[in-house]
């Protein structure tokens, strides 16, 4: 076994440090989550989407294989974009947001809800805001 002079570093020392670093950012992350996660999609929405038919040469963005004439997709309806049934249904199981373009759509959440629409309403006032100032000094 190799002798370690008294310059080279204490590896258990530095090990256990790292460690109690670790523990202290993960305490930390308990108290304060790093990214709230968005709620599922509402029930009723995920119901009310829209059957469609698509290409055969065409592939779903979720699982990359090509669409089939006899597979059921559904069609986000803002965005647009389509997607395999058997994919996009546990998507919003788990969360309101299209897989591609992170556009939220509905949920059940009573206090989210809530909040997106403060948020919507904020971004409105703001852009309301730039186009008065803007028509003043232009």
């Amino acid at each position: 076994m190799a002798s370690h002079s008294e310059q080279d570093p204490d590896y258990l020392l530095q090990l256990a440090r790292l460690f109690q670093t670790l523990a202290n950012e993960q305490a930390f992350e308990d108290v304060i989550p790093a990214r709230a996660k968005n709620p599922p999609a509402s029930k009723h929405f995920v119901a009310a989407l829209h059957t469609i038919s698509k290409e055969e040469n065409e592939t779903c963005s979720i699982c990359l294989a090509k669409y089939e004439s006899k597979e059921l997709i559904k069609e986000l309806p803002k965005c647009k974009h389509y997607f395999h049934a058997d994919c996009i249904l546990p998507w919003l199981h788990n969360t309101n947001t299209c897989p591609m373009c992170r556009h939220e759509y509905p949920t059940d959440d009573f206090e989210y809800e809530e909040k997106r629409r403060l948020k919507e309403k904020e971004n409105e006032r703001e852009e309301m805001l730039e186009d008065l100032h803007n028509s003043m000094f232009s």
